[in-house]
């Protein structure tokens, strides 16, 4: 698998999920909600392409961890557990942990894998 992890790809094995992006208000990144079997995430236009994988990949998590409550914020450094797994599921899914552990051994190590 190479860098970066194609999300694209990921995001159409999910069966009813529509994605946009819309001007937010600086801080807010994204948000996800869902209508029955549909799930809808909205993320900031005005942000990075880089930003908004992760973002995306964020509510994506919330959706597939089944954490869609009432309206909230959340962020990066909440303690909230809902938050923290939403983002551990994103950085997953963006740089597996298991291609972290092998490129760094190669790169660094100049071992094999």
């Amino acid at each position: 698998t190479i860098y970066p992890v194609r999300v694209d790809t990921i995001l159409k094995l999910i069966p009813n999920l529509y994605i946009d992006g819309i001007p937010l208000e600086d801080e807010l990144s994204g948000m996800q909600a869902q209508t029955g079997e549909q799930v809808f995430i909205r993320y900031n236009s005005n942000h990075p392409t880089v930003r908004n994988r992760f973002t995306v990949s964020h509510e994506v998590a919330h959706a597939v961890l089944a954490h869609t409550i009432p309206c909230k914020r959340g962020n990066l450094l909440s303690k909230d557990i809902n938050e923290v797994e939403a983002n551990q599921f994103a950085a997953e899914m963006l740089m597996p942990l298991s291609m972290s552990y092998r490129d760094t051994y190669n790169n660094w190590c100049g071992g094999k894998s």
